[in-house]
């Protein structure tokens, strides 16, 4: 009898055991991805975003496309792959070897020259901006040679570093108006 007994608490910790166990792996791999999996940081239909009014902010982020678009004239592998944004590069499979025909690269100099811009605060020191301007051929700045051009950048602002996203712009997102 104490035998039986013993065997059916042994039982019922194992089962408690179990289901304490379950719910564990269930609650950590719901945490375990980050926010931000995929092209757009956030789910589109809720990320808030806001026209950006601050000059340095504008700035910078013009600097960074810029750069960006100096390097897809040179056609750099390396410093191309290194900018683009490592989660685009995974779910791109993009690789150093294969950066040059996984993203559309330019032939001449071009302007940038930013007319829209929004940002998006992905978390306390990191801000994803979606970009609108145009690119002007730098020899003749005609208009005849513009071409659309979008484009994500996200900016580390505690690291000084940033990230790119090619063709990306703001699409059924929520715009918030200051």
């Amino acid at each position: 009898m104490i035998n039986k007994f013993l065997k059916i608490a042994m039982l019922i910790v194992f089962i408690i055991i179990v289901v304490i166990a379950s719910m564990i792996i269930v609650l950590s791999v719901k945490t375990e991805k980050p926010i931000g999996e995929g092209e757009s940081t956030l789910p589109q239909e809720v990320m808030e975003v806001t026209r950006v009014t601050n000059r340095n902010d504008f700035f910078t982020v013009v600097n960074c496309v810029d750069r960006y678009t100096t390097y897809l004239t040179t056609k750099e592998q390396d410093i191309l792959y290194d900018y683009l944004d490592e989660s685009y590069r995974k779910q791109k499979g993009i690789m150093k070897s294969n950066v040059l025909s996984s993203i559309e690269t330019l032939d001449d100099y071009y302007k940038f020259r930013a007319k829209e811009m929004y940002v998006a605060k992905l978390s306390d020191t990191i801000e994803q901006y979606f970009v609108y301007g145009i690119l002007t051929l730098e020899a003749t700045e005609e208009t005849q040679g513009e071409i659309e051009f979008y484009v994500s950048i996200k900016l580390d602002k505690q690291n000084n570093t940033f990230s790119v996203i090619p063709n990306q712009y703001i699409q059924n997102m929520k715009i918030k108006e200051e």
